[in-house]
């Protein structure tokens, strides 16, 4: 225990050292070069520090978040920008490694230690805040330090070794091997896969599982944080706290950041953005909303659906924002606003070009169609969850239901009368809040509630602008899946009513206390109610998550163990694997060695490839249900076969060697060891626990798994130059937009005086 949470500790400061560090450095290194050639303000304003405003703008502005939350959202916001660019140059001059971008970032950081120690001195002024935020991480310690490295059967497997890939090539590989052919490095995810890679460097003194594994505390800490300082925009300490730990304890909350998943890092820089455009309105801080632009457009290149949920909330809060702002002010805060939004398109082309090859991700989501009658993505999903019957999507409505019926588990909001009751109370805070409440409280519910209102428009434009299962379900399940947020954010207005309604009433608990007895009665109400859905049964391969979340979360268990150390003493470095078990990156992750099934997955790809990957998929489990054609081992240059009767025992939810029956599903996964042990062309290398190891008696050709780096300096030179050129623009015509009305709103005003 002693030694995972030391290491937990190592990951800890590695995303420091990462995300926080070098932003420091960087606003003290602007503070001093620019005090050179500009008065104390200007150099402020350029480095964060203070803004060229009038008081009563910086008062509104720092309000509720104080010095501490405005050095550390600013910090954060330079660190993802300054390391994701350093990376993108290495990759495109195909010099990248994970040692290289952790070296950049352990420079950068050096620059900032002592900065951040004068922020670290002046956080004990905050333990009031800082002590729930930081306890509202404590479930995740606990799970991490849990055996397993759970969950197994997710995505977060392939998610890593994209990253390893990039390492293994020095750069953007050429090609990588999956689903036995050649096909482009998937770059959707291409600067989390830079951060997480630095962040593997400096992982130092532990396995890539445990630093898989333990990611999760830092990324969760990440988002309760900014999910605290967003809620301070609109509310006092005592609603923040309990809003944020509402929130945390959502199944949006717990599925999101339960793994090593690049989504909940975009959504934490998506809050940073939502962040800076309220202050930067209230402050009418140029900067500090042309850098809100850059972090939204560095978040796409992070993950597109968080990005894109995430900037929903940033449009509804800033023009929510935005309308309320003094009228002298709305026409140059307007300017200043679109050209934020110039500088997130510049950044998102910019990124897609000198490193995705494409522009924007939106060009791919358009290409799947209905072929021939039947929809290919739906067969893909249908496939690689071990389904092979013919079976139609659920409609629509059920897919909405299903994304918001549970906002926490075991409360059921649509059918459960203690659901329906939760709804009533958050509704009744929500209505004294408005008739009660001040104008930032105001602001804040207004604004939860056209996010809710953006969200769900979101949702309706892909469900009926698309035939496809995908990109339909991206708007049903997964854009709706972000729901429970949108309630867990309204729960921190409806307590600040209900802290105003006992005001009118003579109760006039002081902020302290309030803050002090939300703290006491949320904090461990969410602690509870986010471990009890993670505690796994008891079982050697894992247990079930529960019926809020609709799938296993599995651990290998010993035999999966011992079979993979027999595969590494005997496979060669190209041997290619196949496994009956529809596994995410596990085998892979686990072994160094190519496993065909385990790509992404290709709804937006060309879709010839999508076709035959399904095609695949089919062929692969008729293999399994008859082996005795070896044409799929063949096709794919298989020289292993890593099989289990129960696909949980690899850490699977499903199998490929599934039957169409229940009793024949449960006949077909006990025997498939048994039919595959029987061919002649196959040699039983292990065996145990229901888990067979086999060896093809005929050598197969080694699989390529990453082709060499593609080079793309010129890609990026004529990219970032014209990224520099928009940013410049766009910083010149915002800043004299500002200034045009700083003179017109002095000029009123001596009229005024004078008169």
């Amino acid at each position: 225990m002693i030694g995972r949470l030391f290491d937990i500790a190592v990951a800890m400061a590695a995303f420091g050292v990462l995300l926080v560090l070098p932003g420091f450095g960087l606003q003290w290194v602007l503070a001093r070069f620019r005090a050179r050639s500009r008065t104390e303000d200007t150099a402020d304003e350029a480095a964060g520090a203070r803004p060229a405003a009038t008081d009563e703008a910086a008062a509104a502005s720092d309000a509720g978040t104080g010095a501490a939350g405005t050095s550390l959202v600013l910090a954060i916001a330079w660190s993802v920008i300054l390391v994701s660019a350093a990376g993108a140059v290495l990759l495109a001059f195909a010099v990248f490694s994970a040692e290289a971008v952790a070296v950049f970032a352990l420079v950068a950081a050096a620059v900032g230690i002592l900065p951040f120690a004068r922020f670290a001195l002046r956080l004990p002024r905050h333990a009031l805040a800082a002590i729930p935020v930081a306890a509202l991480a404590l479930p995740w310690v606990w799970l991490a330090t849990r055996d397993g490295f759970r969950p197994a059967s997710s995505f977060q497997w392939y998610y890593w070794n994209l990253g390893t890939q990039l390492d293994q090539a020095g750069g953007i590989p050429t090609f990588v091997a999956e689903f036995g052919d050649r096909v482009r490095w998937l770059p959707d995810y291409v600067l989390f896969n830079i951060l997480s890679e630095g962040y593997g460097a400096l992982a130092v003194g532990m396995s890539e599982s445990a630093a898989l594994s333990y990611w999760r505390v830092p990324a969760a800490l990440f988002g309760v944080l900014m999910v605290y300082l967003v809620q301070r925009l609109w509310l006092g300490r005592a609603a923040a706290i309990g809003g944020t730990a509402v929130t945390s304890a959502t199944t949006f909350y717990i599925l999101k950041f339960n793994a090593y998943k690049a989504e909940p890092m975009a959504i934490a820089l998506g809050l940073v953005a939502v962040w800076l455009v309220v202050q930067g309105i209230r402050g009418r801080r140029v900067s500090w909303i042309l850098l809100a632009g850059s972090v939204a457009g560095v978040s796409v290149g992070v993950h597109a659906i968080g990005a894109t949920v995430t900037a929903m909330l940033l449009l509804a809060a800033g023009t929510v924002e935005w309308l309320t702002a003094r009228r002298p002010w709305r026409f140059s805060l307007a300017v200043v606003l679109m050209c934020g939004g110039i500088a997130a398109g510049a950044v998102v082309v910019a990124t897609g070009v000198s490193l995705q090859g494409r522009a924007v991700v939106a060009s791919d989501a358009a290409r799947p169609g209905v072929v021939g009658g039947v929809d290919p993505t739906y067969t893909f999903f249908r496939r690689t969850a071990g389904g092979f019957e013919d079976a139609a999507p659920r409609g629509r409505g059920t897919r909405v239901r299903a994304a918001i019926d549970r906002p926490w588990p075991g409360i059921d909001v649509l059918e459960g009368r203690r659901g329906k009751a939760v709804l009533a109370v958050v509704a009744l805070g929500l209505l004294l809040a408005l008739a009660l409440g001040g104008r930032g409280l105001r602001k804040g519910v207004v604004s939860v509630a056209a996010f809710g209102a953006v969200l769900a428009g979101g949702m309706a434009f892909f469900a009926v602008s698309f035939d496809t299962y995908v990109p339909q379900h991206t708007g049903i399940a997964r854009f709706g899946s972000y729901l429970p947020l949108v309630i867990g954010l309204a729960v921190g207005p409806s307590i600040e009513g209900f802290l105003l309604g006992l005001r009118r009433v003579r109760v006039r608990p002081g902020p302290r206390l309030a803050a002090v007895v939300v703290a006491v009665l949320a904090v461990p109400w969410t602690m509870m109610t986010v471990m009890a859905p993670l505690r796994s049964e008891p079982r050697v391969n894992g247990g079930k998550v529960g019926p809020e979340f609709g799938e296993t979360d599995e651990r290998l268990g010993p035999a999966a163990d011992q079979a993979i150390a027999a595969l590494l003493e005997r496979a060669g470095p190209g041997d290619a694997i196949l496994s009956n078990a529809s596994t995410r990156g596990t085998i892979e992750f686990l072994t160094g060695r190519e496993a065909p099934l385990e790509g992404r997955q290709p709804f937006i790809e060309d879709r010839s490839f999508l076709l035959e990957v399904n095609d695949l998929l089919l062929d692969t489990h008729e293999y399994f249900l008859d082996p005795s054609d070896p044409g799929v081992l063949e096709r794919l240059d298989v020289r292993w076969l890593l099989v289990a009767a129960d696909p949980s025992a690899l850490g699977a939810n499903f199998s490929y060697s599934s039957e169409d029956t229940p009793i024949e599903e449960a006949l077909g996964r006990s025997l498939v060891v048994e039919r595959l042990a029987r061919q002649p062309y196959l040699e039983t290398v292990w065996r145990g626990g229901g888990i067979g190891l086999f060896r093809t008696r005929t050598p197969a050709d080694p699989v390529d798994q990453v082709g060499e780096a593609d080079e793309r300096p010129l890609e990026l030179i004529l990219s970032g130059a014209a990224l520099g050129l928009v940013l410049a623009g766009v910083g010149v015509v915002s800043r004299r937009a500002v200034s045009r009305a700083a003179r017109r709103v002095a000029v009123t005003r001596d009229d005024a005086a004078t008169s």
